[in-house]
């Protein structure tokens, strides 16, 4: 992707909440040497070489937060490989725990900013990919540090493969509008007609949309197929 089509890089969001148990430490060093994508040295050649055999296709979750959303699908499509992305340490620790309690051999977990490692991955590889509950930075002069904006979507357009569908959902109204307007201007991305108000199929709630719900905000989902 041409370095002009990049959105500024800087992470902003929290790392951590807590510092881990012993337990808990102990599984993140064992859930990263099971479950952990470092960032390679050279693009990827294909997605297979993540896991440890191939899947019939490919989803990608960035920011998946406690994970609810990824292990909900993963351990229900078990022909399906899930690559997530989260920064946030406590997220983390949650995927892998879970992922040696369910025993899941179709989950890889990249544990920082997907921006690190989207341009490394092999374009039209993904059939899906999620980005369910940005930070909405709603503060003014903080918008421009959200990351559905067109030059992201551009970015995951060529990630996905023609047919696939970019999935995408917030509870910000000027967010959802936003969404909307930016990814209309990727000739690549069509979006599908729905009721905003209806989750995706096989969607489950999340923790983030619990909160949502108990504040009286209301989520919004969006749908954007990959025309070309």
């Amino acid at each position: 992707m041409p370095a002009e089509h990049h959105l500024p890089f800087r992470f902003y969001g929290r790392r951590k909440a807590r510092t881990p148990t012993p337990l808990g430490l102990k599984t993140l060093e064992e859930g990263r040497e099971v479950f952990a994508v470092d960032v390679p040295t050279q693009p990827l050649p294909n997605l297979a070489s993540l896991f440890s055999k191939p899947f019939d296709q490919y989803t990608l979750e960035i920011g998946f937060g406690g994970g609810e959303h990824l292990l909900h699908r993963a351990s229900n499509n078990p022909t399906t490989g899930f690559l997530g992305a989260e920064a946030f340490q406590d997220g983390v620790l949650r995927v892998y725990r879970e992922c040696f309690a369910q025993q899941l051999k179709n989950v890889r977990v990249f544990p920082d900013d997907i921006r690190l490692l989207w341009d490394l991955l092999p374009p039209a590889s993904f059939s899906s990919i999620y980005v369910l509950f940005p930070d909405p930075w709603p503060k003014k002069r903080h918008l421009w540090r959200r990351l559905l904006q067109t030059p992201t979507f551009a970015k995951l357009a060529e990630l996905l493969t023609v047919g696939g569908t970019l999935y995408c959902a917030t509870d910000i109204p000027d967010y959802a509008e936003q969404m909307q307007t930016e990814a209309a201007a990727v000739s690549a991305l069509q979006q599908k007609q729905k009721d905003l108000l209806t989750p995706f199929a096989g969607y489950i709630t999340t923790k983030y949309h619990q909160k949502a719900i108990r504040a009286g905000r209301t989520a919004q989902f969006m749908e954007f197929e990959k025309v070309a």
